[in-house]
C-alpha cells in the first residue's frame, strides 16, 4: 500500500505520533520505522526501501534535531535527497515540517537549491490549519480531523519547554548576542520585553565603555602633548621646536612653537 515515510527523532515521538494518527484518520498510510521494522529485518535496508517506495517523505525538524551532533535521521535525509534529485521538479514529494521553533536546515539538494527552497509546513502556527493543509496536499480529507484535535494542540508544552530552555541559555550568556539570538527564535515570547530591555542596557554599557576609552585615550594624548611641549620650552632651541612641530603641527601649542622658532632663527642670523 502506498505510504508516507516520516523521518524524525525519538525525542519527538509524541507529536509525530499525533501527526501520524491524523494522517491515518484521513486514509493516508504512514511508515514509521519503530512500527514497521520487524524482528530479524536488516533495518537500514528496510528504511532505504521505505523511503524510495514512499509516495511522500515527511521530514520532521525540531529543537532536538538542532541539538544533535549525530543522528541517523541525517542518513534518511541523504537517501531522500538522492531520491528527490531523480524526480521531476514539479513533483511534491519531499515535505519539510517544523514541529516547534526550529528553522528548516539550509541543506544542499542540488541545482543551487537547499531544503529551504521547498515550501515547508510550520506547525508553530495553527495545528489544525497546518495538518489540514498537509492532508489536502496528500489527497486526503481534512474533515476527518478528530474533534479533540480541533480543540487542542499537542505542541504548547514542548514549545514552552524549548522557549524556557533558550531563555535560560540567554540569561547564562548575558550578552547582546545571546538575547538577540533568543529574540530571533522567539520574537513573541513572554520574555521578549525583558530581552529587548537587556539588549538596550548592553548597548548603553558598550557606548559607556567606548566613551570611557575615548576619554582615557584623549587624556593620555593630551598628557603626552603637555610633556613634549614642556620639554621643548625647557630646551628652548630651534631643534626642539622643529621636532615638536614635526610631531604636533596643528596642536594648541603649534603657533607658539612657530613664534619661538622664528625668534631663535632671527637671533641666530643676527649673530651670524
Amino acid at each position: 500500500m502506498p505510504h508516507a515515510f516520516i523521518s524524525h527523532l525519538r525525542e519527538d515521538k509524541d507529536v509525530v505520533d499525533r501527526l501520524a494518527k491524523e494522517l491515518r484518520r484521513a486514509s493516508i498510510d504512514v511508515w514509521i520505522d519503530r512500527e514497521r521494522i520487524l524482528p530479524g529485518q536488516r533495518w537500514q535496508v528496510a528504511i532505504r526501501d521505505a523511503i524510495k517506495n514512499g509516495v511522500y517523505f515527511i521530514a520532521c525538524f525540531s529543537e532536538s534535531y538542532g541539538r544533535r551532533l549525530t543522528t541517523y535521521m541525517n542518513e534518511e535525509l541523504t537517501i531522500a535527497i538522492e531520491q528527490l534529485r531523480l524526480m521531476p521538479i514539479e513533483r511534491n514529494w519531499f515535505i519539510p515540517v517544523s514541529l516547534d521553533s526550529t528553522e528548516i536546515p539550509d541543506r544542499d539538494i542540488g541545482g543551487g537549491e537547499t531544503l529551504r527552497s521547498i515550501q515547508w509546513l510550520d506547525l508553530r502556527q495553527s495545528w489544525v490549519q497546518s495538518v489540514s493543509a498537509l492532508i489536502r496536499m496528500m489527497g486526503g480529507n481534512p474533515d476527518k480531523l478528530s474533534e479533540s484535535d480541533t480543540r487542542t494542540d499537542p505542541r504548547p508544552s514542548r514549545l514552552s519547554e524549548a522557549e524556557n530552555n533558550a531563555w535560560a541559555v540567554a540569561l547564562r550568556m548575558d550578552s547582546r548576542y545571546g538575547y538577540q539570538s533568543f529574540l530571533s527564535r522567539f520574537p513573541l515570547s513572554r520574555h521578549a520585553i525583558q530581552a529587548h530591555q537587556a539588549i538596550q542596557i548592553k548597548e548603553r554599557n558598550l557606548q559607556d565603555v567606548a566613551m570611557r576609552r575615548a576619554n582615557e585615550q584623549a587624556r593620555r594624548l593630551n598628557e603626552q602633548l603637555e610633556n613634549v611641549w614642556q620639554a621643548a620650552l625647557r630646551e628652548n632651541s630651534m631643534l626642539a621646536y622643529r621636532d615638536f612641530l614635526d610631531v604636533y603641527p596643528n596642536s594648541k601649542y603649534s603657533s607658539q612653537a612657530r613664534i619661538q622658532l622664528s625668534l631663535l632663527e632671527s637671533r641666530f642670523k643676527e649673530r651670524g
